[in-house]
């Protein structure tokens, strides 16, 4: 957009110093330049409205809502999973919109019933913290957190739940999902 904004104004610039050769040319000269004008205010409104168009995700994440987030192709338990995704500059995902992200994975084509996401309660057991630090207080599927054999400390988000949030055994390989933060 801005390489576009760049070419429009140098047309401008250059028509603007040519001498004009006969009214008709003046004519096309003016409409031309009417047009340019035109297209660099659309240029300038877009540009404007870029900072409202949320997050701009680096390679491999992708927008949602405005936030960064991508699915993993492998299956790690959720501390390597963790460093997985800050070796990629990010964390497991701490989403604002739980509905929004299970939306995502599901388009992703995830072959998996589950992910893992950002949040556990190994510090409190019982007390479930995003890594944020945000507590979590809905979308816990019925009657979850259950701590089912006393070692469900970790959270994963299971696609054909409604509500999708569970703990589980942070041991377990499972796919994930990253976050990059802005």
């Amino acid at each position: 957009m801005f390489a576009q904004l760049a070419i429009i104004a140098l047309l401008a610039a250059s028509i603007s110093q040519q001498p004009v050769q006969g009214r008709g040319q003046k004519e096309d000269l003016l409409i031309a330049v009417g047009t340019l004008e035109e297209q660099v205010q659309e240029l300038k409104q877009k540009i404007v409205a870029l900072p409202n168009t949320g997050a701009l995700c680096p390679y491999p994440y992708q927008q949602v809502l405005d936030e960064c987030f991508y699915v993993s192709k492998v299956s790690l338990n959720w501390n390597q999973a963790r460093q997985y995704c800050q070796g990629m500059q990010g964390d497991l995902a701490t989403p604002r919109n739980v509905y929004a992200l299970k939306s995502y994975v599901i388009e992703t084509g995830a072959a998996s019933t589950q992910v893992w996401l950002g949040a556990t309660d190994q510090s409190s057991e019982g007390t479930w913290n995003w890594l944020d630090g945000r507590p979590i207080t809905s979308d816990w599927a019925n009657g979850m957190p259950d701590n089912y054999s006393g070692n469900e400390n970790c959270l994963d988000l299971r696609i054909k739940w409604h509500p999708p949030l569970n703990d589980s055994v942070c041991e377990v390989a499972e796919r994930f999902v990253c976050q990059y933060n802005l």
